[in-house]
């Protein structure tokens, strides 16, 4: 994959390609905003070596009072990293404990989710600073942060750190997961939306390409009382089928009218395997189904 492709390349320093003989392993952190994201990345690594691979766990950093600092390939969430306590028990971010120069390469997916003043201080653990690669999309943002391809192109360029270093920027319109009905229909709600509320940045215009052969299928259901309540008798015992709702605050309000368990949030789903979870179905219900009006 192009993932594993990348780390093998960052895995031979410059002493390899310089013919000297290096001083010690690479160390290089892969940062992901769930925890299904970085246990995928640490398992298409597995043909490293055992004690190279290191997953940071909260548990393990509370357990040991320090943050893992043995290993090359370094595996976490950014909750685990901007959280932690200080000697005396305050709140410090975990990765504060990194040197400022003490990993090689740094990988944070689905960027979009980050702050630049959080981006910044990951980044500042960089032994180079121009040695990372950042991953997102602005369409797929979970925590409302202002996130913008342009505030961040500014922040590299205003940096001095970063003022006089290239940084490409790549656009990927290829769709690796979705059919191609369900491609085709989601480029045309972000057509919508560019139409209705504009577009923040031009990165954020493009559209996506389904590359799998599969069509797919999509079916529209009226919102009425009695297609809700046939949902419901279909469904309610059965673990393939879940629940979706735009915030978490319509859980409480689906669970009056659909009495399985597996009620998630848009944020709670976001990244969800569906070979793990095993669910064939979500049904994406209505705002407005939840936003009626008390008469």
């Amino acid at each position: 994959t192009p993932r594993l492709k990348l780390f093998h390349s960052r895995w031979n320093l410059p002493d390899w390609k310089a013919g000297r003989q290096p001083s010690r392993r690479p160390r290089i952190l892969f940062l992901a905003d769930r925890n299904i994201l970085a246990n995928q990345a640490y398992n298409a690594f597995s043909a490293f070596p055992e004690d190279a691979l290191v997953r940071i766990e909260p548990a393990d950093i509370r357990k040991k009072g320090r943050v893992p600092k043995n290993g090359s390939l370094f595996f976490t969430i950014f909750q685990t990293f901007m959280t932690g306590t200080d000697e005396d028990g305050s709140p410090a971010p975990s990765f504060g404990e990194y040197p400022e120069d003490f990993f090689d390469f740094i990988v944070i997916d689905e960027v979009q989710d980050l702050t630049n003043t959080q981006l910044m201080l990951i980044l500042n653990a960089l032994h180079q600073p121009n040695d990372f690669l950042l991953c997102g999309d602005a369409n797929q943002i979970v925590h409302p942060n202002f996130f913008s391809w342009s505030k961040l192109k500014s922040l590299f360029f205003t940096d001095a750190t970063f003022k006089n270093s290239h940084q490409a920027l790549n656009i990927l319109q290829a769709n690796y997961r979705n059919s191609s009905l369900v491609t085709d229909v989601a480029n045309r709600i972000l057509k919508l939306k560019h139409a209705r509320f504009g577009s923040v940045d031009k990165e954020s215009n493009f559209l996506v390409n389904c590359v799998g052969n599969n069509v797919g299928n999509i079916q529209l259901l009226d919102d009425s009382d009695s297609v809700k309540g046939t949902l419901n008798a279909n469904t309610a015992r059965s673990t393939k089928f879940a629940v979706l709702v735009m915030h978490s605050e319509q859980k409480a309000q689906a669970s009056t009218v659909f009495d399985t368990p597996l009620v998630f949030s848009i944020e709670e789903a976001k990244g969800w395997s569906m070979k793990i979870l095993s669910f064939s179905t979500l049904f994406m219900m209505k705002v407005k189904f939840f936003n009626k009006k008390k008469k």
